[in-house]
């Protein structure tokens, strides 16, 4: 199998043509236009306070005004081949997440970002690079099914028991960041095309949302060979001082940290998250498959005078919290909506909820998630930066059983917040409960 994999990679490139040809049948790699701000199901230009007396507010939470807020939604796409001798037996998943950016007020920005991740979902489905700074060329949706057909038929002819007979390629991504300044995305891509286990890798993107242009590192300081100079020597000093980096590398000596840390400030291998600036190996980089990646966080305080100020995030403000109910309980102009999520599968029947939040909150993300001893997150379906008195428009169906999705936000002091949602048993009513809860029955 390792020999089929290495074979992939060597040819994606020289069939990156043939398989442009399939992308008119691939319904989401043509961007439809992000969402407008005068469009008032989806977004609205300024919020609608409901009346209240001086009293009341004193005693409420109020929300100090947003501009510039981003919202990221996820559109997945799912191709699944079967056999070719009798189409029952599935053969290979190739699907992706397509994060689809909205900024505030800033039209031209939407656009270029989303057309610079339309090119990479161009590039993951063909095979193709299609953009300057790829660290690992994608293997492309028709080499996938190439492979997993001449497997499935080796393996058919010679009445082989007890084999993997389902390759897959999966990329989702998480908002890492998001503000007036800055968008950080960290694609996750997986691959399996039998043996012990497949292969992974992250890539970071990072996107100034002022121009909408991607940034790369020399972007963030005018002294870029100080700026690599002094992470370089920061890495070397977290690895010789943390033991868990010694566990976790174990291919180079102490006295080659410094050469081979440098290799890592290569664009794709870094981003920024609310705590700094992130630099991260591949899987096999630096120790076995088993150890995974090896990332280094350098806090923003250290940052200070070392990468331009417009980069280092303002300090929030503010207190919030979130509710959610009915949508035909909620009086009309309570909240600002900032969105309208549309979460139903095809000929299902849901209802409109308000997911709202009283107060400032920020990196507001729902989580599809699945319960196995305990819950864990499978990928974001919607994330806004910040929210303060406004609320998300959500179509959905909440299951009275085990919850399935997830709400994560944080406060003005990074304190991170989680709540299951979910449907009460008793009365119907939905409920946002903490997500250390252990599923019964």
């Amino acid at each position: 199998m390792k020999k089929i994999f290495a074979l992939i990679l060597c040819l994606a490139m020289a069939f990156s043509m043939a398989a442009c040809e399939e992308l008119d049948a691939l319904k989401n790699v043509e961007l439809p236009p992000p969402p407008s701000a005068k469009d008032t199901e989806e977004v609205t230009e300024s919020p609608t306070p409901a009346p209240e007396t001086k009293e009341k507010a004193e005693e409420e939470v109020k929300a100090e005004p947003i501009e510039n807020f981003v919202i990221v939604r996820n559109e997945k796409t799912v191709i699944q081949d079967y056999d070719p001798a009798e189409g029952t037996q599935l053969i290979l998943t190739f699907s992706y997440d397509t994060p689809k950016v909205y900024i505030d007020g800033r039209d031209d920005v939407n656009a270029k970002i989303n057309e610079y991740i339309g090119i990479l979902d161009e590039t993951y489905y063909t095979g193709a690079s299609g953009t300057e700074y790829d660290i690992t060329a994608p293997v492309g949706y028709n080499m996938f099914l190439q492979v997993a057909q001449d497997n499935f038929t080796y393996y058919h002819d010679n009445n082989a028991e007890n084999v993997s007979l389902e390759f897959s390629s999966v990329r989702d991504f998480d908002v890492e960041r998001g503000d007036g300044n800055v968008l950080s995305l960290v694609f996750h891509t997986a691959t399996y095309t039998g043996g012990a286990h497949g292969q992974y890798f992250d890539t970071g993107y990072v996107f100034d949302t002022q121009t909408g242009e991607r940034l790369v590192l020399a972007d963030l300081s005018s002294d870029y060979d100080g700026l690599v100079s002094f992470l370089t020597q920061r890495m070397v000093e977290t690895a010789n001082s943390n033991e868990n980096y010694k566990e976790k590398i174990t291919n180079i000596n102490p006295e080659e940290y410094a050469e081979n840390f440098a290799k890592l400030l290569r664009d794709g291998s870094w981003y920024f998250n609310n705590e700094g600036l992130v630099i991260f190996s591949f899987a096999e980089e630096f120790s076995s498959y088993d150890a995974g990646m090896v990332s280094f966080t350098i806090p923003y305080a250290e940052l200070e005078g070392k990468i331009d100020a417009k980069f280092i995030p303002e300090a929030k403000s503010g207190k919030g919290e979130f509710q959610i109910s009915p949508m035909k309980d909620v009086p009309e102009g309570s909240f600002q909506m900032i969105d309208k999520l549309n979460m139903l599968p095809e000929n299902t029947q849901g209802e409109e909820l308000c997911l709202s939040a009283k107060g400032n909150v920020y990196d507001v993300k729902l989580v599809n998630v699945s319960y196995a001893d305990k819950f864990y997150e499978l990928e974001t379906v919607w994330y806004a930066s910040e929210m303060g008195d406004s609320a998300l428009q959500l179509l959905t169906v909440i299951p009275e059983g085990i919850p399935n999705l997830m709400l994560k936000y944080r406060m003005a002091d990074g304190t991170e917040q989680s709540f299951l949602i979910t449907q009460s048993g008793k009365d119907g009513s939905y409920l946002l409960i903490d997500d250390d809860i252990e599923a019964v029955g």
